[in-house]
């Protein structure tokens, strides 16, 4: 089993009761910072960049992008980490 297939065993078999009342301060704290990020960075030259990029390849629009608008889960995904990779785009989460 992978790392990732770990984590979301660990996930799924999860409850909230089960996490101690710092993490679950923590995890709350993450998510806003996360969801904070991604609302801040909705301006940004990169992320225009990314949008006209997935608008290009079209699909079916299965995604909901935050900001406004859908892409495919593919395109999303593919152009997240290429934009990683290529170091045009970084996101702390």
């Amino acid at each position: 089993m992978t790392v990732a297939e770990q984590l979301a065993a660990f996930a799924v078999q999860s409850d909230y009761e089960d996490l101690s009342e710092p993490v679950r301060k923590q995890v709350k704290t993450l998510v806003l910072d996360t969801l904070g990020c991604a609302i801040g960075s909705i301006a940004a030259e990169p992320i225009a960049l990314i949008r006209e990029q997935t608008e290009e390849f079209g699909g079916k629009p299965l995604c909901t992008l935050i900001g406004g608008g859908k892409t495919t889960r593919v395109t999303r995904s593919d152009t997240t980490w290429r934009s990683l990779r290529d170091g045009r785009w970084a996101y702390p989460a």
